[in-house]
């Protein structure tokens, strides 16, 4: 096993391209119905407002490009500065660090299902669920970085 790794602390590095891959092709079926139920979870909460001016079927859009270029390693600039985008939004609008993780774990709670259910056994399914567990941290870790720096856009 690779010294670097920390199962603290999956780093996205030590996961290969054709793994990352793999767990996309299971997840993105489904991406469209975990997105809605993400979706459907902001709606029924006190974050509703986010959504006055939007439309729905392009934010889910978006949130299904934005989880395939993590999982398809699509990490140029021009997704760097979206995804930054994004989170300052997700800040700018008052958007509780702690709410915004929980948003995550609903992903990462049905990428794991997905994952659990597609694998062809143990060992498939761990390197699967710590895949997820890698795309989904790196992606925290930026936007927590986003939400402790103070921006002016």
């Amino acid at each position: 096993m690779d010294s670097r790794y920390n199962p603290v602390k999956p780093r996205l590095d030590d996961i290969d391209a054709k793994t990352r891959e793999a767990v996309w092709a299971i997840i993105s079926p489904r991406i469209g119905r975990i997105s809605d139920n993400f979706l459907e979870a902001v709606m029924d909460s006190e974050h509703r407002r986010l959504f006055d001016n939007k439309d729905r079927n392009e934010v889910k859009l978006k949130q299904i490009e934005h989880w395939e270029a993590l999982f398809v390693g699509d990490d140029d600039l021009k997704f760097q500065e979206r995804s930054n985008l994004t989170y300052i939004n997700h800040k700018d609008n008052d958007i509780p660090s702690v709410d915004y993780v929980q948003g995550y774990i609903l992903f990462m709670t049905e990428f794991h299902r997905a994952v659990l259910q597609n694998a062809h056994g143990p060992r498939q399914a761990y390197e699967f669920v710590r895949t997820v567990n890698a795309v989904v941290a790196s992606d925290i870790e930026r936007a927590m970085r986003i939400y402790n720096e103070s921006h002016s856009i």
